[in-house]
């Protein structure tokens, strides 16, 4: 390989290192915490640098179904959602499209809130406080009913 090749430029060494201390961390949490159930659940991260807007985690449950989820950590009210993201969420919104938020604060305890794909505008634009997540749970997390909303609805 070649040095040119191997280098990466100084915005993509940013994303990747927030990425990586966040959402990365986020996903293996899911990760452990789906193990442990007796679900069949089959989690994908998915990398998708190249074509923007993807969520971020590929699910097939026990009956082949699929459904996408846009993972995002944050540490207020605002959530991060980029333009290409609130427009894949809400053109897929009649499939099942979820965002599934960590918010950690300095003043309360760790929680995880899941919304709709098709609240991701109002997310973006309003925040956590003004739009009602379908699921919201302190750690630790009860798995068993996120994937339970997520998967057999």
């Amino acid at each position: 390989m070649s040095q040119a090749s191997s280098m990466s430029l100084p915005w993509e060494e940013a994303t990747k290192k927030k990425t990586n201390t966040t959402e990365s961390n986020f996903y293996k949490q899911i990760r452990e915490g789906t193990k442990k159930l007796d679900q069949k659940i089959i989690l994908t991260r998915l990398e998708t640098w190249l074509t923007a807007g993807i969520p971020d985690l590929l699910v097939c449950d026990d009956q082949g179904r699929f459904h996408l989820i846009e993972l995002k950590v944050t540490r207020g009210n605002t959530v991060d959602l980029r333009p290409h993201q609130v427009a894949f969420l809400n053109t897929h919104s009649h499939a099942s499209t979820w965002i599934l938020i960590k918010r950690q604060t300095k003043t309360a305890a760790p929680e995880i809130l899941l919304y709709k794909g098709a609240d991701a505008l109002d997310l973006k634009m309003e925040g956590i406080t003004k739009v009602d997540p379908v699921f919201r749970s302190g750690f630790p997390v009860d798995w068993k009913s996120l994937w339970g909303l997520i998967c057999f609805r």
